[in-house]
């Protein structure tokens, strides 16, 4: 494990840091922490949970983190990492928690996200994704039990109603803030 909150370390990130073959949790998220994230990271196959943060850390949402197999948590926060999510996400196959909030993140959301069926938590709040989403698209994910899209420029419908689909007796937060929503889930009714 390799911790660095609640410190004063301060630069970039070193991309030695990707030599690190038996890490299985790394937390970047020193707030003195700058530049772009070196790719090396993606080179530690071990890796089981990244968590970065920090508002000084900048540039596209890297590619390289679907080369990270045995990731179960996946968190960007309150950092300038801006672009698309990229479709490969869904090779994260073990992916329990994936969360990019409070970034530039932008672009719609991808529909890839709908068959990774292991997630537990989705969060992409206070980002600048754009596009309409159907909220019944969820209900695929059985084992989701937060799901929050929050303050992005979406508009997210209720979507088509699937007799096939499960019910989604899993959530236990739902946040849609400034979403664009003008109707009440009929799921949420019953």
């Amino acid at each position: 494990n390799l911790l660095v909150g609640d410190t004063n370390f301060c630069g970039t990130i070193p991309s030695s840091i990707g030599k690190i073959q038996s890490l299985k949790r790394l937390c970047l998220d020193a707030p003195g922490l700058s530049g772009n994230l070196p790719s090396s990271i993606g080179e530690l196959k071990s890796l089981n949970t990244l968590k970065v943060s920090g508002l000084n850390l900048v540039g596209p949402i890297p590619s390289w983190i679907t080369n990270l197999t045995s990731l179960e948590v996946l968190q960007f926060s309150d950092c300038g990492l801006y672009g698309p999510i990229p479709s490969s996400i869904s090779h994260l196959i073990k992916l329990k928690t994936l969360a990019i909030m409070k970034c530039k993140a932008s672009g719609r959301i991808p529909p890839h996200i709908l068959n990774m069926t292991g997630l537990e938590e989705l969060v992409l709040a206070s980002n600048n994704f754009t596009g309409t989403v159907e909220l019944n698209s969820f209900w695929r994910l059985p084992k989701l039990s937060l799901l929050d899209l929050s303050n992005n420029k979406i508009v997210v419908l209720e979507g088509q109603y699937n007799s096939s689909m499960a019910p989604f007796p899993n959530i236990v937060y739902l946040k849609l803030a400034s979403c664009s929503i003008t109707k009440f889930p009929n799921i949420l009714k019953h």
